[in-house]
């Protein structure tokens, strides 16, 4: 990150070091809680499609998703230089209370995978841009 800037660059390398191909996902995530969750007004969004904070999306095969805050007029993107399967989803807990057992969004996972394929002795390359936005 450098300084003054709103945008983090995280790399990424594999390297198949034997001598067979290699066949494998290769995923990451990252564990979010917005501040506010209001969901007619914090979403996902991708190649022109929205998701909710309290539902499941997946999105195949595309270059980033964002996360629209407009309770406090952010956006969160995370985009990739190459394409990538993102999947969202709610994480909730459960927690028991006076009138039994209550269900609790706690936060939303973004998952990004890739399916590598490999030769012996290759590497794959990849490089992830997070930015926040203020709008």
């Amino acid at each position: 990150m450098e300084a003054g800037s709103s945008t983090i660059e995280v790399r990424y390398e594999i390297r198949n070091l034997e001598q067979e191909p290699l066949e494998a996902l290769f995923g990451v995530e990252f564990n979010i809680n917005p501040v506010y969750q209001d969901p007619s007004r914090t979403y996902f969004v991708a190649q022109d499609r929205q998701g909710g904070l309290h539902e499941a999306c997946y999105w195949k095969e595309i270059q980033g998703v964002g996360l629209i805050i407009q309770g406090v007029q952010l956006e969160l993107n995370i985009s990739a230089g190459r394409q990538v399967d993102i999947g969202c989803y709610p994480i909730y807990t459960v927690s028991q209370a006076e009138g039994g057992y209550e269900k609790g969004y706690q936060g939303s996972c973004i998952l990004l995978f890739w399916r590598l394929q490999l030769d012996p002795q290759t590497s794959w390359r990849e490089t992830l841009k997070l930015s926040l936005l203020s709008k």
